[in-house]
């Protein structure tokens, strides 16, 4: 998938190795701040901290179940601008079956960052398509996307509140679970 400014979407498994090297290399964090002593001090936000380092040190991570752990990968010009780790399943509530599409995580690279989100924006999109095109591949009338959120991280959380996603539940004082129901 392309979009109009020459970014290309694509999706990888853990076993693409190359893939995942690139990911290495891939920022979607500042660096730490130093002291005037050169002291590492903490993270203005450590959230993207957690992420750039789950990307690097996981890729797309451990499956429960072979083949429902996939990342998406968007480029440009051969780098890494836009990553997300995703995890499908099926389950069953008192209405049905349905697509359980599950976001372990997204980062943007910095490169990217101040101008207006459309690049988050897309990617969400493109994930919530993904969802429902799962949903039809297995014949079943719904799709329920949802991730976490650091509570602190609000350009996030305005994001997926202004695509139609429903705070869910708070996991802790900072992680919040946000989800939307999609019908196919």
């Amino acid at each position: 998938m392309t979009i109009e400014d020459g970014i290309g979407w694509t999706w990888v498994s853990n076993q693409d190795k190359e893939a995942l090297r690139g990911l290495q290399s891939f920022q979607c964090t500042t660096d730490r701040p130093k002291s005037p002593g050169g002291r590492a001090l903490r993270h203005p936000k450590p959230w993207e901290l957690e992420v750039q380092s789950y990307f690097r040190d996981r890729g797309c991570g451990r499956a429960k179940k072979r083949g429902t752990r996939r990342l998406l990968l968007a480029r440009r010009s051969g780098v890494i601008v836009a990553a997300a780790d995703t995890e499908v399943s099926i389950s069953k509530d008192g209405d049905g079956s349905y697509v359980n599409f599950f976001i372990c995580a997204v980062a943007i690279n910095v490169s990217e960052r101040g101008k207006g989100g459309r690049l988050a924006r897309e990617l969400v999109q493109v994930l919530k398509d993904c969802a429902v095109q799962k949903a039809r591949e297995g014949g079943l009338p719904r799709a329920k996307v949802y991730g976490r959120i650091d509570a602190n991280n609000e350009p996030s959380v305005h994001l997926v509140d202004d695509m139609g996603f429903e705070l869910e539940q708070m996991e802790s004082v900072h992680l919040q679970t946000w989800s939307t129901m999609l019908g196919v």
